[in-house]
């Protein structure tokens, strides 16, 4: 399938070192977030999701390109590239955050 899951590292730009799973994909891929949000994560993109996510927040850390259809909540859903943090309560976007490339949403 393409997929590896990598963890204990750490959530980046997080000001709460944390565990979590990084999802690296060799292929496109659909993943169901557990608070409902569905990803689809483009080919040779990484996906970092905090073990505790959904708990206090439902903050997600993207290299590479996914389009994100956020499940509506109360906590914001962010994905942190790095360069800025994207906050939505439920909506469709796509992001793409390539470290050669300028971030665009």
């Amino acid at each position: 399938m393409g997929i590896s899951y990598s963890v204990s590292e750490k959530l980046a730009d997080s000001t709460d070192a944390m565990a979590c799973n990084v999802i690296q994909c060799r292929n496109d891929s659909v993943l169901h977030l557990a608070d409902g949000t569905v990803v689809y994560l483009a080919g040779g993109s990484n996906l970092s999701i905090a073990n505790n996510f959904g708990k206090k927040d439902r903050t997600v850390a993207l290299t590479g390109e996914a389009f994100f259809e956020v499940a509506k909540g109360t906590l914001p859903f962010i994905v942190s590239t790095g360069k800025v943090d994207i906050k939505a309560l439920g909506t469709q976007f796509n992001v793409f955050n390539y470290p050669s490339e300028e971030l665009t949403v």
